[in-house]
């Protein structure tokens, strides 16, 4: 698989992540028969990385709801004087991966061959599995919630 370069200037942060995640436990080095590139964009004054999986995109049938429209969440949130916002940062690591799907999530770095033992960022399932695992409707009962991110509310309680 084609490996895409990353810019000179993020690389101690791409390294930094790559650390971070391993200490963490989220990934590990691998022996996988695969291989994909990782690529990056900055978000506020930092860089992510994320790793581009298309081999695991292929072959899946996962069901999720469906995301609604802007027009419907500005709709829905028509009147409401209370917003929040609920930031849910790295959400997906809570997920673990299925032992025999891991080694189809391993990507190159300049640390060597790493593969996920969480569910990555990126992954075409992640968020469908992402919006099975974490209910957020259960979690905040007494919200009017369109989307996991965007809390809101018509009255204070």
């Amino acid at each position: 698989m084609k490996q895409y370069p990353l810019p000179v200037h993020p690389m101690d942060e791409v390294d930094k992540e790559i650390n971070f995640m391993l200490e963490s436990g989220i990934i590990s080095k691998s022996t996988s028969p695969y291989a994909s590139p990782i690529s990056g964009y900055e978000k506020r004054r930092s860089y992510k990385t994320m790793s581009r999986l298309p081999k695991t995109q292929q072959n899946h049938n996962l069901r999720c709801g469906t995301i609604p429209t802007l027009d419907e969440l500005l709709g829905k949130m028509k009147g409401a004087k209370f917003f929040t916002k609920c930031d849910l940062t790295k959400g997906y690591w809570q997920i673990p991966m299925h032992e025999d799907s891991k080694a189809y999530t391993a990507f190159q770095t300049t640390q060597g061959l790493m593969e996920f033992h969480y569910m990555p960022f990126g992954l075409s399932t992640a968020a469908c599995t992402f919006q099975r695992a974490v209910p957020v409707n259960e979690a905040f009962p007494y919200t009017n919630r369109p989307c996991p991110t965007i809390l809101y509310k018509r009255k204070q309680e």
